[in-house]
């Protein structure tokens, strides 16, 4: 894989990173009024499938490093993704 391609991929995964991480801390946090108590249980579920969602990001990009130092079929690529 180029070196070019795995910065594109890298920068993308760093864009839906900051994406999910600010839906967390500005979005979902207005939805939470003392009216809105019914819905607690969603949106902490939500919380954590964003958390979930961002260690995900953070492996791939741990793999895309991976890749870039040409350790693609390494031990630690393979960890990477379990």
């Amino acid at each position: 894989m180029k070196k070019g391609s795995t910065t594109f991929l890298k920068a993308v995964v760093c864009l839906i990173a900051i994406l999910v991480l600010t839906f967390c801390v500005f979005l979902f946090p207005a939805l939470i009024h003392k009216e809105n108590r019914d819905i607690f249980p969603i949106i902490l579920g939500i919380y954590l499938l964003g958390v979930i969602f961002e260690f995900a990001l953070y492996q791939a990009f741990k793999l895309l490093n991976y890749i870039d130092q040409s350790k693609a079929f390494s031990d630690l690529s393979i960890k990477s993704l379990m």
